[in-house]
């Protein structure tokens, strides 16, 4: 479907593209009634402003960077749809990877400050939860770059799942059900506890304490190279998500919770690797 611009609505309302610039925008000495015609017109033919022009206009970029520790697994389709949102916008949109490093994404934060971008949208390369706001968005925000984050600390806009509506939505599911005896399963329990935890409590606000519900977990300790470190959680969540390992994990899981006399009548898998 074709965008309709300014040209569009003073072709249809026989008025000067200005006119009806000035007139959307609130400037210039137009009447009420006119502003007030145009609007209408405008929302009837379902025109959307051009956000990138008018920071343009301000003397900003057209740019918005999406920031993220990779492309693989989730942050993929969180770039796919959030690039996808942005260019309906008529924003220009980056892609840019941290690699799980806060020095690179420092530097990606001073590049789009050379660049005068418009915004950034940032999954932080440091886990919120153990250090707080990166340096690297405080950066950006210092700087007079629009930021939202994913998980971020108190200081940035940020937005997240809410894990205990995840866990009451499977909850009302297993009461309808009659199960009773849940297992969560999860490759390696420390990259994951906030996210578990959150279900957990859910499940249980729903199931009540006559529930049977566990955390499930290989008993392998976390290998030492991924538990130093402040990007040991994110890295070996995405590292098990993808390797063979995390596979295999998660087969191990479900083959000793089968044969298990306490067995399961439900398991969920918040992993992509527990569930493969």
């Amino acid at each position: 479907m074709r965008r309709i611009t300014l040209r569009d609505i003073a072709r249809e309302l026989d008025m000067n593209e200005s006119t009806v610039s000035y007139a959307l925008a609130g400037k210039g000495s137009i009447g009420e009634k006119t502003r007030q015609l145009v609007r209408e017109t405008a929302e009837r033919m379902g025109y959307v402003p051009n956000q990138a022009a008018r920071q343009i206009s301000m003397g900003k970029s057209a740019m918005i960077a999406i920031v993220v520790p990779n492309v693989l697994a989730e942050y993929g389709e969180f770039c796919e749809h959030a690039f996808r949102f942005f260019r309906e916008k008529g924003w220009q949109t980056q892609i840019l990877i941290s690699e799980f490093s806060p020095e690179r994404e420092m530097a990606i934060a001073e590049s789009l400050i050379g660049q005068n971008a418009a915004g950034a949208l940032l999954i932080p390369a440091i886990p919120p939860g153990e250090t707080g706001d990166s340096p690297a968005l405080r950066r950006l925000r210092e700087a007079g770059i629009a930021v939202v984050a994913r998980n971020a600390g108190t200081e940035i806009p940020s937005v997240s799942l809410d894990f205990e509506a995840i866990g009451r939505g499977f909850g009302e599911r297993f009461l309808r059900s009659g199960r009773t005896k849940i297992r969560i399963a999860v490759p390696h329990p420390a990259p994951f506890a906030e996210n578990v935890n959150g279900v957990m409590r859910g499940l249980q606000s729903v199931l009540g304490k006559n529930a049977d519900v566990r955390i499930e977990a290989p008993a392998a300790p976390l290998p030492q190279e991924l538990a130093e470190g402040t990007n040991a959680h994110y890295e070996y969540q995405i590292r098990s998500m993808l390797s063979r390992g995390g596979i295999e994990a998660g087969r191990a899981l479900c083959r000793r919770m089968s044969e298990s006399a306490d067995a399961p009548d439900a398991v969920i898998c918040p992993h992509e690797a527990c569930a493969l």
